[in-house]
C-alpha cells in the first residue's frame, strides 16, 4: 500500500493505524518516509534492527 498525506500529523496518524491493521500479516514492512525532505525515513515497522 501506498499514500501520501500533505500534513505529517495525519501521515503518522495512517502509519500506526496500518501498523495495527496489517503489522501481523506475514513479511508486512510499514514505512513513513518525508518525500519533501529526499525519501528521509521517518518511522519503520518492524524496527530496521528487527
Amino acid at each position: 500500500m501506498h499514500g501520501w498525506w500533505d500534513a505529517l500529523a495525519t501521515a503518522d496518524k495512517r502509519y500506526t493505524r496500518w501498523v495495527g491493521e496489517r503489522g501481523s500479516r506475514a513479511g508486512a514492512r510499514i514505512t513513513l518516509t518525508d518525500e519533501a525532505e529526499g525519501g528521509r525515513l521517518l518511522k519503520s515497522w518492524p524496527d530496521e534492527d528487527s
